[in-house]
């Protein structure tokens, strides 16, 4: 019998150094990559090359670790992929936390025959995207967040992760953007921070946000976006950004009741304050 070999992908983080240092390397349980095809599908992962185990795809790298050098290894019928990676920093052990949070880095038409390929990701760039994936539904067994459903958890990293989005002092959140996957027309959500033991505003970034709509990528008005955000109509006063003290950090999430269809991430932009880069 015929044996099916998928396409083999090795990957690997490096600073803007080139280097994968023992400070990057902490962080396989803390940075996701995302795999899609040339027409922005997600592919279909394997970890082994007979597609025998199949990987969920986003994945934390440590899920795809091939116990080497800390790179992530898997395969896919794709014979041209694009990679993305986001990194959540080191929140649980809050050193050095702001300089990896936030960081990104992609890869294009990579092929298996590229060799191992390499995302560069700055740890001195000020400029930081943290995306919140709002998975499916609160009531799912592999639900990301755990629970949402007409409750408030712990935003987390990845679909099949425990990490929870820890924001460290000095991140200025500029804007939210949602990036629609499925549409659920009854659904909303609110986004913000721990407020049981933190002292947080639980919607804070998002007041009311939806998903309907048909473009992939969609801003929120003046309307939906949380105090820590909003504008005042004619933009005399009002907060526009919202910097972050360390204190109050742990992202929550609270969908509407009987939530079961939507899928998207939430994308917050901003920036690491430079004079503090390196100092938590």
């Amino acid at each position: 019998m015929a044996t099916n070999w998928f396409n083999a992908y090795h990957v690997s983080i490096v600073d803007e150094t080139g280097s994968s240092s023992d400070d990057d390397l902490r962080s396989v349980n803390n940075i996701v990559i995302e795999v899609r095809d040339t027409s922005d599908a997600l592919s279909t992962l394997y970890t082994t090359r007979q597609g025998t185990t199949t990987l969920q795809n986003p994945f934390v790298m440590s899920q795809a670790d091939d116990g080497n050098n800390k790179v992530a290894r898997f395969y896919s019928d794709d014979a041209d992929v694009n990679i993305v990676a986001f990194d959540y920093g080191n929140g649980a052990a809050t050193t050095d936390h702001g300089q990896y949070f936030g960081r990104y880095g992609r890869l294009l038409n990579v092929t298996p025959f590229s060799g191992q390929s390499y995302i560069k990701m700055s740890s001195q760039d000020a400029l930081r995207i943290v995306r919140v994936p709002l998975l499916a539904t609160g009531t799912d067994a592999d639900d990301t967040p755990a629970a949402w459903d007409n409750a408030l958890a712990n935003c987390v990293i990845c679909n099949g992760s425990s990490v929870d989005i820890i924001f460290p002092a000095g991140f200025m959140i500029e804007d939210v953007v949602l990036e629609l996957e499925t549409s659920d027309a009854s659904a909303t959500f609110e986004l913000g921070f721990d407020n049981a033991t933190e002292s947080g505003d639980v919607n804070g970034l998002v007041e009311t946000g939806v998903f309907d709509g048909t473009a992939p990528y969609q801003a929120w008005t003046v309307a939906t976006k949380g105090d820590l955000l909003q504008v005042a109509a004619n933009g005399s006063d009002g907060p526009t950004h919202y910097v972050t003290d360390g204190t109050i950090k742990t992202l929550v999430v609270k969908g509407s009741s009987g939530i079961d269809t939507a899928r998207a991430n939430v994308f917050i932009l901003g920036y690491m304050l430079p004079q503090i880069l390196k100092s938590n």
